[in-house]
């Protein structure tokens, strides 16, 4: 029976490659989804996993990933691409390709590679990656290929089984697996890790002014080289991010308490409420006093 999530081959015109998932093209193909729809609604979850082992030259291209992919080859050597991009996938690395990429591979001379393919999705996975900032297509080195493999086979053989039950468990797996690629890829550059720090301070303590500067001595840096490390990783400034957090608190608490536009203003810093009045404008296209008034109207 055809495999209803085969992503079908768009076949290049300079090239009319046959489809890569024939059988004559694969040494060994398996491949395990969810077939229910009871998981559509989940926070996150393993939707299916697969693995290929190719002695034959194929490439394949698609457009929009429709899942967030984890690629492995622990075997061989397989070229990704995505724009101008490149993405050599050999031994002790994880592809990450994010939900919406477009991508492309192609097997190299000679023509081998045994890869795996782990396939997650979830209502909650453009937020979960954004915050673990595994938000955009990229290698990540492993200490350990072995342990990653480990992973990926523990989760497959669970998805073979079917069982609902065993979903929370399945999550919890995934959820490991990405916090521990997050640590890897901050661990390869200590500037991500000083400006998740920075992103962490930032968004406490907003009722006090001079965060910033404190921030930097806090860090032994000066203001100059907080503002570029933290421009480089989310582009904006740390005013713009601070501003963000309050702006996002005081949506909050004009939905969730009684406390007046004043009070509000105050416990976020301002000594002015009518210039957090047009902040708050400026940013939601309505004053503090009408946003709580169109949130509260009877339906």
């Amino acid at each position: 029976m055809e495999n209803k999530f085969l992503i079908p081959l768009e076949p290049n015109q300079e090239s009319k490659q046959e489809n890569h998932l024939a059988s004559r093209n694969l040494y060994g193909y398996i491949r395990h989804f969810w077939n229910d729809s009871f998981q559509e609604y989940l926070p996150i979850y393993p939707a299916g996993f697969e693995t290929v082992t190719r002695r034959t030259p194929t490439w394949y291209q698609d457009h929009c990933s429709r899942h967030l992919m984890l690629v492995i080859a622990p075997e061989g050597k397989v070229i990704y691409r995505s724009g101008e991009q490149v993405f050599p996938l050999s031994g002790n690395q994880l592809l990450l390709i994010p939900q919406g990429t477009p991508f492309y591979f192609e097997t190299t001379v000679p023509a081998f590679y045994r890869k795996q393919i782990l396939f997650v999705l979830g209502v909650n996975l453009t937020a979960i990656l954004e915050t673990l900032n595994l938000q955009q297509m990229e290698l990540i080195p492993l200490p350990d290929l072995s342990a990653v493999e480990k992973k990926f086979l523990e989760l497959d053989e669970m998805i073979c089984k079917h069982d609902k039950s065993q979903m929370p468990q399945m999550a919890a797996k995934i959820m490991e697996l990405l916090y521990f690629l997050s640590e890897k890829k901050i661990c390869a550059d200590p500037e991500t890790s000083l400006a998740y720090l920075i992103k962490s301070k930032l968004s406490v303590h907003l009722e006090q002014p001079g965060t910033i500067s404190g921030i930097a001595g806090e860090l032994h840096i000066s203001g100059r080289t907080l503002n570029r490390i933290f421009r480089q990783k989310f582009d904006m400034s740390p005013e713009q991010y601070r501003l963000k957090c309050r702006m996002e608190k005081a949506k909050l608490m004009l939905e969730q308490s009684r406390l007046s536009i004043k009070e509000i203003s105050q416990m976020l810093g301002y000594c002015n409420q009518f210039y957090f009045s047009n902040e708050f404008k400026r940013v939601y296209g309505k004053s503090p006093q009408d946003f709580r008034r169109k949130k509260f109207l009877p339906r």
